[in-house]
């Protein structure tokens, strides 16, 4: 069953109907003379004026209508939302192969002079020794040592 389209509603006919308008006034534009140019200009600004506020009521009743949408969907199942919200699923197909993809990440994202030396510049302040060591041994967690 496929869904059905909802009917165009009557300040969307309005706007599509202007559109076209607009779209046959730069039309005309261009085949008219100096004098008849001065008229189609007064016509199109007035017709993006109407068009501008059509589409900004459009734009306010959609917004509303998706949070009302959002809204009656998180008081059902909050939790379902919530996590609509964090998780998304994965999708699509990989189109190359993964050890290419691998190579491809691994040359982008690794810095090739990760093991040259650096100099510390001269005006820059000297860095204390940390207060604590950071415990990373495997028996336990994260600790934090004072040396």
């Amino acid at each position: 069953m496929t869904p059905t389209i909802p009917p165009k509603s009557r300040r969307q006919q309005e706007i599509q109907r202007l559109v076209k308008q607009r779209r046959d006034l730069r039309k005309q534009w261009k085949r008219a003379s100096v004098e008849e140019r001065a008229g189609i200009d007064l016509l199109q600004t007035d017709l993006k004026g109407r068009l501008g506020r059509l589409r900004r009521a459009e734009n306010l009743r959609t917004r509303r209508k998706r949070k009302e949408r959002a809204r009656t969907t998180f008081y059902k199942d909050p939790f379902r939302f919530v996590k609509g919200l964090f998780t998304k699923e994965k999708s699509g197909s990989l189109k190359v192969p993964k050890r290419e993809l691998e190579d491809h990440l691994k040359t982008t994202h690794t810095d090739s002079q990760r093991f040259e030396r650096r100099e510390i510049p001269s005006d820059m302040p000297p860095i204390p020794q940390p207060e604590h060591q950071l415990d990373d041994s495997p028996q336990g967690g994260v600790r934090l040592r004072k040396q």
